[in-house]
């Protein structure tokens, strides 16, 4: 099998015992690439490089998607700033922009907006460990997974809340996000499907983590949503039937919250 190599860690110690050659090599002491994210050793924190070109003239459909497919966010740390590229797109569709025509003024403008924004991503730092205190430390772990929708978009974000003896903390584990369809759907049922992501994003996250949580709380600002998720599927007609069976599948409707 192949031999594991480009080993990196935050820890001294640890990277005293492992051999210079196997070891990750990088220009920048600090930061390091992993997975297509930027990794601070030292501070142990996730950072964001956008290496898009501001200046511009003539932007086409092309090259907007370009640009915003430079932004690499797989666990969604930077998912309200690129659900708005993803909107940006959307329009575009709508307008019957072709690939290499230029971009309506409007659409421009904003574009030219978030290219200028982008270039301040690099002022986010995300702390890659979850827990900061030893397992044996802690009393008990929740992930809380929050809901929304507005008219554009729709998405769930996921932090883990860990209580010591001592401190309690809370870390922001990943986020999911998508752009509302064409199809004009009201907001209690766009808020419906915010939930639905919200279950699946903390089934998956449960799932995937080597730790005990005790609990999972889900949280919407939609007292619609929340009615329907708390009462039995087969009350409402297919379209929240649907949603809400698979929502109390993933989750304990008891312990949705607004």
């Amino acid at each position: 099998g192949f031999k594991l190599a480009k080993w990196a860690s935050n820890d001294s110690s640890v990277l005293s015992d492992i051999a210079v050659d196997k070891r990750a090599t990088t220009d920048n002491r600090e930061i390091l690439r992993t997975l297509g994210l930027h990794w601070n050793r030292e501070r142990d924190e996730f950072t964001f490089v956008a290496l898009i070109t501001e200046n511009e003239k003539n932007c086409t459909k092309r090259k907007l998607i370009s640009d915003a497919s430079k932004l690499y966010d797989p666990l969604g740390f930077l998912t309200p700033f690129v659900v708005r590229a993803k909107i940006l797109f959307q329009k575009l569709w709508q307008a019957g922009i072709d690939w290499d025509e230029p971009l309506t003024t409007s659409i421009a403008e904003d574009w030219s907006k978030w290219k200028r924004e982008a270039k301040n991503l690099w002022k986010i730092k995300i702390p890659r460990c979850l827990i900061p205190s030893p397992m044996e430390e802690t009393d008990s772990t929740e992930l809380h997974v929050y809901g929304d929708a507005s008219k554009w978009a729709y998405g769930a974000v996921a932090y883990l809340k860990v209580i010591s003896k001592d401190k309690t903390t809370v870390r922001f584990i990943m986020s999911k996000s998508r752009v509302a369809p064409l199809k004009t759907i009201t907001l209690p049922r766009l808020e419906l499907m915010a939930a639905l992501i919200a279950a699946k994003l903390g089934s998956f996250i449960k799932n995937s983590l080597a730790m005990p949580i005790q609990r999972v709380i889900c949280l919407k600002d939609s007292q619609i949503a929340l009615s329907w998720i708390r009462i039995e599927a087969k009350n409402w007609k297919p379209f929240v039937k649907n949603r809400v069976e698979l929502i109390q599948q993933l989750t304990e409707p008891k312990l949705w919250k607004y």
